[in-house]
């Protein structure tokens, strides 16, 4: 192999590299490499959108980037990225530095790392061991940054204590007023507690128990790491990234903690299917009142250094992202404690389109300024540094905080007289009355309220968050969504009441109090509608809405009981478009032998699933199972690994036995299930097994099913009979079977068709068929083959069920024989 490589503008140094990849998530990586040789960014971001895949979102996703993009550098920064990976971050380094030198373990990934960033002239990526490339890397480094990578210390290095001795080997690397960066996950965050399984082993509870059942990655705890840091010589500034380090849109720090309601954003777990043991929000929020937010953050972010950088540079204390809306609103909020300790707000433009929105915040502070005639409101200050927003920053209660106070102690009237208080100042901002503008029409759609009270130069976004007050003034902190057209009053008050409060204060209904109809509000909900969707975030692909979120198995006291008392569970496998996965699992508990009811929820994306019902052999007595749809219920085609019976039950001689729906209709919303298992003895199991193995080839008939892809053994269903002379088929058919195959037997024989309809609605027909066998006399056939079939292959559209009505006669190969000269007489034939 060459020493050499070069991708675009990106070098590859394989100088170090064994020939061999010891990091691999497997094939993924190979169509990760196939989909960043052939797309740019947007191409990525529309892939990321169309095809809900885990393992897109977390290599492709901007919203990486958001971990490091907030964090200052140095002017012309050197940097070192240690774990590059598949290069997620690697492309914000490039921006924010001159050069960028990654060590990544696996030529596999920095091929997608060089291929994703090839646009960048900075980067050279050297493939290796860290242990065996670190003696000749460069020491003077302003950044180094160990993103995803310090929990894996003891991978990298041949140490008894490789988490301190990793930190030893990057103190001859960095500056002395240089900058270690390191992202891991936190072993006691909160959502391990509330269910979520321990990110590298897949483990529920793993990290909290100490790893006691796995080797590899190790996460630690912030008190741990705090006494290793400073054993080490490290001053650390601990940040908390929420809802964690992978995607990350808020940024907090010990200075600035959140306040309760902050985090809402607890419920997505993209990597994996997990339970939810408690409201996480409600907890986060006991948590923070009782100031151990730090302790339960699920990842940290910690900068290292040498020296004590507070003393000599300016710190960001939090930082918020808002880059899920369109390009031209993309900013980031951060907040910042100078080397004197005052604080101060910035709003930035994470791209060149949204250096105009923020633009028009600094126009319209002017406007909004001007416009004011009340003493006891004021905005905030606002001025134009190098297209950035600075703000001064407001420190007191804000109308939020008052009632969340008035609402946790039962003073309702106090919290109903600030919110009167609060609306009044809107309503007293009225100037003009509302006539509609094309600029208007553009943001928020027609409203048909000409006439009515309006604010001529509006800030739309005074929530009660927004507002706080300090020395008898009231303050507006927040005037980013501001317009110079006339907007009505009410809308504003509707949006403050409904749209922005609490949930508590939405059920009080105060839009009536305020003189709003049910008509007008409803014009107002699809004003809101209209600028969220068709204006902030039109056409954006919203990680709030994902539908990568794995399904999540919520636990309360029945399935806690029924856990305890019996152990089991039904698992059920989502196809999202690329087949079943574990990735793709959602957990159901059960009683054994007591009927159990699944409602299974199904969204757009859900193409198939596959229920587990137990993880041994057993019975399944089958009541009920069907669809809902937004057009009309129905009975979905399924299939099993069973033997179906008579009366509605399945025999599963398989210790993994599974019910498969192959085919969801679109416009399904969810497919219930009643069911009973019934899980058998290792000694009734030994006996049926003999007993089954006998009976099976005897007495049942496999049905073939093709659903336009041709006939396979995932498509297929068993019925059991056990009368030769007079066997009974009713079949259901969907609307994408286009074909189906009868096996009858698995031996030669004789059968004769004694009925075979098809149903169409009320309407029958004869099917067309064909066999491989031959004519014996009018409908019988005799087959001179151990695998005999009747195909039917011209369904006509709509045929939603088949009734067969069959006899068979098994007979000998000797037999066979005798009437051999008799059959090469009768020429094979279809039957119509």
């Amino acid at each position: 192999m060459e020493k050499k490589e070069i991708v675009g503008n990106v070098a590859l140094d394989y100088e170090f590299y064994s020939g061999e990849d010891y990091y691999s998530e497997g094939d993924i990586e190979d169509e990760l490499l196939k989909i960043v040789q052939s797309n740019d960014e947007d191409g990525l971001y529309t892939l990321i959108n169309t095809k809900n895949k885990w393992e897109y979102l977390y290599h492709f996703s901007q919203f990486r980037k958001n971990i490091v993009d907030w964090i200052p550098f140095t002017e012309n920064a050197k940097i070192l990225e240690i774990g590059s990976g598949c290069g997620a971050i690697t492309g914000a380094l490039a921006e924010k530095g001159k050069q960028v030198d990654c060590v990544e373990l696996s030529r596999r990934r920095s091929l997608i790392n060089a291929n994703r960033n090839k646009k960048y002239e900075n980067i050279v990526i050297k493939i290796g061991n860290f242990e065996k490339i670190e003696p000749y890397l460069d020491k003077d480094y302003d950044v180094i940054t160990l993103i995803g990578v310090w929990e894996y210390a003891g991978v990298y290095l041949s140490s008894k204590e490789p988490f301190g001795d990793f930190l030893d080997l990057l103190k001859k690397h960095i500056k002395s007023n240089g900058k270690i960066v390191i992202a891991i996950e936190n072993r006691f965050g909160l959502k391990y507690w509330a269910g979520c399984r321990e990110d590298h082993t897949g483990m529920f509870f793993e990290g909290l128990e100490g790893y006691t059942k796995s080797n590899g990655a190790v996460t630690l705890g912030k008190n741990e790491m705090t006494q290793l840091f400073y054993e080490k010589g490290y001053y650390s500034q601990f940040y908390y990234p929420y809802p964690d380090y992978k995607i990350p849109f808020q940024i907090f720090s010990d200075d600035y903690l959140p306040k309760p309601g902050m985090l809402t954003d607890n419920g997505k777990n993209f990597d994996n299917s997990r339970m939810v043991l408690f409201d996480e929000e409600k907890v986060y929020d006991s948590i923070i009142k009782n100031n151990m937010f730090s302790f339960f953050s699920n990842s940290f972010l910690v900068i290292l250094s040498k020296t004590n950088l507070e003393k000599v540079e300016s710190k960001v204390v939090y930082s918020k992202y808002s880059n899920e809306r369109v390009n031209c609103f993309q900013i980031r909020t951060d907040i910042i404690k100078d080397i004197s300790g005052d604080f101060f707000v910035c709003k930035t433009p994470l791209n060149e389109t949204a250096k105009t929105h923020i633009q028009n915040i600094y126009k319209m502070y002017k406007v909004l300024k001007a416009n004011n005639t009340d003493e006891q409101l004021k905005y905030n200050k606002c001025l134009w540094m190098n297209d950035t927003a600075k703000f001064e920053y407001i420190e007191g209660k804000s109308a939020g905080d008052m009632l969340e106070t008035y609402l946790s102690v039962g003073k309702k009237q106090e919290a109903k007289a600030l919110i009167d208080e609060i609306v009044k100042i809107i309503q007293s901002m009225q100037n003009t009355n509302f006539r509609e503008t094309q600029d208007f029409v553009s943001i928020f759609g027609h409203c048909p309220l000409e006439g009515v009270p309006a604010v001529n130069g509006a800030d739309i976004d005074i929530t009660f968050e927004n507002v706080i007050y300090r020395e008898g003034v009231w303050n507006i902190i927040d005037y980013e969504w501001s317009y110079d057209f006339s907007i009505p009053v009410n809308y504003i008050i509707y949006r403050l009441l409904y749209d922005q409060a609490p949930e508590e204060i939405k059920k009080w209904n105060l839009c009536e109090k305020y003189g709003m109809s049910k008509e007008e509000q409803s014009i107002y909900f699809q004003m809101e509608r209209h600028f969220m969707e068709e204006y902030v975030y039109k056409n954006r692909y919203v990680l709030s809405g994902s539908q990568i979120i794995k399904p999540k198995f919520v636990i309360n006291d029945a399935t806690i009981k029924n856990r305890i008392e019996t152990g089991s569970e039904i698992k059920v496998y989502y196809d999202y478009g690329e087949g079943l996965s574990e990735m793709n699992t959602s957990y159901f508990s059960c009683v054994e032998k007591e009927k159990t009811s699944l409602n299974i929820p199904i969204n757009k994306e859900v193409k198939s699933i596959r229920i587990d019902p137990m993880e041994c052999a057993g019975i399944v007595n089958l009541i009920r199972i069907q669809a809902c749809s937004d057009e009309e219920d129905y009975t979905p085609f399924f299939n099993v690994n069973g033997v179906i019976t008579d009366k509605n039950y399945i025999l599963y001689n398989t210790s993994d036995p599974w019910i498969h729906i192959p085919d969801i209709k679109e416009g399904t919303k969810s497919i219930n299930i009643e069911m009973i298992v019934d899980k058998v003895s290792s000694v009734f199991l030994e006996e049926s097994n003999r007993q089954y193995n006998r009976v099976q080839k005897e007495l049942e008939i496999k049905i073939y099913f093709d659903c336009g892809t041709g006939l396979s053994e995932s498509n297929t269903s068993i019925y059991h009979y056990k009368d030769n002379e007079n066997i009974q088929l009713d079949i259901p058919l969907t609307d994408n079977i286009t074909g189906l195959r009868i096996d009858p037997m698995e031996c030669e024989g004789i059968i004769r068709i004694k009925n075979l309809t098809a149903i169409v609605g009320e309407e029958t027909y004869d099917p067309i068929y064909e066999i491989n066998g031959d004519v014996l006399e009018k409908h019988c056939y005799i087959f001179d083959t151990e695998d005999p079939w009747i195909y039917l292959t011209q369904l006509k559209e709509g045929t939603n069920s088949l009734h067969v009505e069959l006899s068979l006669d098994k007979i000998s190969k000797e037999t066979i024989k005798k009437l051999r000269s008799y059959l090469k007489k009768m020429p094979k034939r279809k039957r119509k």
